[in-house]
């Protein structure tokens, strides 16, 4: 029996690949939602919002002060302060005797500060601006200054409860001095005079070179000004007429009251700069001198107040130099020329040395202080004899 294999016609071969693409089709729909139903954000056609960055938790404080064009403080200025784009809440201040505000526990971000202006007066700098508040930092500075628009004098600021420090950053050029913006400086406090405790508050000299640090009662016993040198300057010169310039970046202030310490000044040069000048100037030769401090104590090692200390050179009887010590017991010499140096203490009455009265001490050049000690003893206090009373003479009749 003989077999016929069968031709493919064109509409069969046609027929088949049909069916093959709709198996493909199938295929691939069958896939797609498959792995549609694994990843919804797929499905709908969006993706997953980006996390929100935390916003900023604490509290930061703001103070300043509203001042005329003369740098005086304009007490009794009404200073306001709202979160920047809200309605409330609504703070306000009322300036001290030295025109000062404060705003402390605000919440970190974004805030708007304003002032009310009075009659008579004209804006120097904005009377409204945004400030970002920083949690966990020191009170940031802000200002408010003012020109009289009329005659009217300038209100004498009353004494108010603080210390204030101010004065004057310079920049010394070929034709003279002019302010010095930008410069950042801090306040320390500390109860030792070479120790630092506490950053108080920071400031940034203005447009004038002006800065001013307000301290609230109660004062420390010593407060520190650091000056940070801007890349680029050297610090030409530095004077503090109530202060001690302990390095040309550093003032100290000793035992401070509630007063005004003005006149604090910074001269800066650019690095490099040399000014020309007619007739050389000759550069005097410095002259090497250093410092000695010390305690005076008792043989508790409790500091003596009030006890006199004399210095004088070891070959020379002149100069005499005489300090007290402090509440601590401290003393100090500065600027004693480098050599021998004899030293010895004022006995009180009452007490006895434990170590020698007086004794020589080698003073090198340099800023680091040597120390010395005197230490004493309290003799214990003289019995007082009782008086013996004296017999009155009895008076014998004549018979």
């Amino acid at each position: 029996m003989a077999y016929r294999t069968a031709k493919s016609t064109p509409l069969g071969l046609a027929w088949r690949l049909f069916q093959v693409l709709i198996i493909v089709i199938l295929f691939v729909l069958l896939l797609v939602a498959g792995i549609a139903a694994q990843s919804p954000a797929l499905a709908t056609g969006s993706l997953p919002a980006p996390a929100a960055a935390p916003a900023q938790t604490g509290t930061g404080c703001i103070d300043g002060q509203v001042v005329d064009d003369l740098h005086v403080g304009l007490p009794g200025w009404t200073v306001y302060a709202r979160p920047a784009g809200a309605s409330s809440p609504v703070l306000s201040d009322v300036t001290d005797g030295f025109g000062y505000y404060r705003f402390d526990n605000l919440a970190a971000g974004d805030w708007t500060f304003w002032v009310d202006v009075q009659t008579g007066w004209a804006p120097v700098t904005p009377t409204e601006f945004t400030v970002t508040v920083v949690a966990e930092t020191p009170c940031q500075y802000t200002r408010f200054k003012f020109k009289q628009a009329t005659p009217t004098p300038t209100p004498t600021p009353t004494i108010g409860p603080a210390t204030r420090i101010r004065g004057y950053v310079m920049l010394d050029t070929c034709e003279g001095l002019e302010p010095m913006p930008g410069v950042d400086l801090e306040v320390w406090d500390s109860d030792q005079p070479i120790l630092l405790n506490t950053l108080v508050q920071t400031r940034t000299s203005n447009p004038d070179g002006f800065w001013n640090f307000h301290l609230l009662p109660p004062p420390a016993p010593y407060y520190h000004v650091l000056f940070r040198l801007p890349v680029g300057y050297d610090i030409w010169s530095v004077s503090a007429p109530e202060g001690i310039v302990v390095s040309p970046d550093h003032l100290r202030f000793d035992n401070p009251t509630l007063q005004v310490y003005d006149g604090n000044l910074f001269v800066l040069r650019k690095a490099g700069v040399v000014c020309e000048t007619p007739t050389p100037t000759p550069t005097p030769t410095p002259i090497p001198v250093g410092c000695v401090e010390g305690y005076k104590v008792d043989d508790q090692h409790v500091g003596l107040p009030d006890w006199e200390i004399h210095a004088r050179p070891a070959d020379s009887a002149n100069p005499e130099l005489v300090a007290f010590t402090d509440g601590t017991g401290y003393f100090r010499f500065d600027n004693l020329a480098v050599g021998d140096w004899h030293f010895w203490e004022i006995m009180q009455d009452g007490w006895e040395p434990v170590t020698s009265p007086a004794f020589d001490a080698p003073v090198p050049s340099g800023p680091e202080c040597i120390s010395i000690r005197f230490k004493n003893r309290q003799l214990p206090p003289t019995a007082t004899p009782t008086p013996t009373a004296t017999p009155t003479p009895t008076h014998t009749p004549t018979l």
